[in-house]
């Protein structure tokens, strides 16, 4: 099926109108001298300048960036803290005999030393928490990248099946261009009828008609193109190998390993640590404080230092307790519940995707020899309308089987390209590369 032509035509032509460009020839060499240079490019470059672009993963990288800065925030709170407090008052002036007591000008200099002795592990535990967030980031940035290079993978292939398009659409046209040439011989000669001539010229007019349409839809590819990479330029992609699928076991294996499930995963340790933490507030809090004096006002200029020890114990809370411990019991059961989610529903994209790999691929073979067979037929009925035995409608059935076979064998090698990439993802594609194979 066709698609439509784009917008691009249309705004092409609404342009032509409004500066008076008189025919629609004009709006397309507006086109084509906008359009930017040929450019040749592989699948991995592609992704690697969109690594380079990519917000979602800037994004990502940053969240990385906060987790580490969150675990030493947290640190932090097992580790001594020291501060320096400076103070100076001034008072209206009492009678003499009491300002050894309260003199009217007042300075005290002091240093502070406090340590957590014993919290019940509770900061320990608010670390290793932490370190599961910490760990979930760079997880969470590994799939985007994977599902970066998917999105990729799906731009570069479309765009490589709609230039394979147009590709066997110019070698129809230019099949019917000379076989209408001929005709229009026969005809004057009388050894073919005017509507045998008519025919072929129609068809080849249709085909002309779609590679414009195909232009539209070839723009758009390229714009998306642009978009992912950053790059300016018309892309041409290369051609690639197929894959050669492993057993399905090799990749329902490999997806625990898969970013997204490990990220899960990590969820569900933090939210562990953070229920034992919870339970933990009960428990009393010892810290040690010292303080050292090298200025104080009046009569206290003689302390110099002290020191000791400080206990807490939470008595009564108004539920305060028990209800973080219920909020943490429910946030480690929706963790686990959303790590069993994305766990199977990892392992049934990877069984998907190797469905339609495998299936791509025979139905890849399976269109090669329907190609093959249609390119004979269409030979064998253009030789026997030379002799007379079929008629022109065989001819153009013929050839309408071999473009439409070849069509459906471009779209079908991009699929199966495509597969191969998203049972990679499905699978952890950045755990084990998949080994290439030269299939048809």
């Amino acid at each position: 099926m066709r698609a439509r032509p784009s917008l691009y035509i249309g705004r092409a032509l609404a342009a032509a109108l409004v500066l008076g460009i008189p025919a629609p020839s004009r709006a397309l060499e507006v086109l084509v001298s906008t359009s930017f240079p040929p450019r040749p490019i592989g699948l991995e470059e592609a992704y690697q300048l969109a690594l380079k672009r990519s917000e979602t993963l800037a994004i990502s990288s940053e969240a990385v960036v906060q987790a580490l800065a969150q675990l030493d925030t947290l640190w932090a709170a097992a580790k001594p803290t020291i501060t320096s407090n400076l103070f100076q008052k001034w008072e209206t002036a009492i009678p003499v005999q009491y300002q050894p007591f309260s003199p009217p000008s007042q300075q005290s200099a002091m240093f502070n030393v406090k340590q957590l002795v014993f919290s019940g592990f509770r900061e320990i535990l608010a670390v290793q928490a932490g370190r599961a967030n910490k760990r979930q980031a760079i997880y969470n940035r590994l799939r985007a990248q994977d599902l970066l290079y998917q999105s990729v993978a799906a731009a570069y292939y479309n765009l490589w099946n709609i230039q394979k398009n147009v590709a066997i659409d110019q070698e129809m046209l230019k099949i019917l261009k000379d076989r209408a040439r001929d005709l229009s011989a026969w005809v004057r000669i009388g050894r073919s009828r005017d509507s045998d001539f008519l025919a072929t010229d129609s068809q080849r007019a249709q085909t002309a008609a779609q590679i414009s349409a195909m232009g539209a839809q070839e723009g758009a590819a390229e714009e998306l193109m642009i978009f992912l990479t950053g790059v300016e330029a018309r892309f041409i992609p290369r051609e690639d190998t197929y894959t050669r699928p492993l057993p399905l076991a090799s990749y329902v294996d490999r997806v625990p390993g898969r970013p997204d499930v490990r990220a899960q995963k990590q969820a569900v340790e933090s939210a562990a640590y953070n229920l034992k933490s919870s339970q933990r507030q009960m428990i009393p809090l010892i810290t040690f404080q010292g303080n050292y004096y090298p200025v104080q006002p009046g009569f206290l200029d003689v302390i110099k230092w002290d020191a000791g020890f400080y206990a807490s114990i939470p008595l009564y809370t108004g539920g305060q307790i028990a209800a973080s411990i219920r909020m943490a019991h429910s946030q480690l059961r929706g963790a686990e519940q959303n790590y069993s989610l994305v766990l199977r529903t990892a392992i049934q994209e990877a069984r998907t995707y190797y469905g339609n790999l495998v299936y791509g691929l025979e139905s890849v073979r399976a269109y090669v020899d329907a190609e093959a067979l249609a390119s004979k037929s269409a030979e064998a009925q253009m030789r026997d309308y030379r002799r007379g035995l079929v008629t022109n409608i065989s001819v153009l059935d013929s050839l309408t089987t071999l473009q439409q076979t070849r069509l459906t064998l471009a779209a079908s090698r991009a699929q199966a390209l495509l597969s191969a990439v998203q049972l990679a993802v499905a699978a952890g594609r950045s755990t084990e590369s998949l080994p290439e194979a030269k299939l048809p």
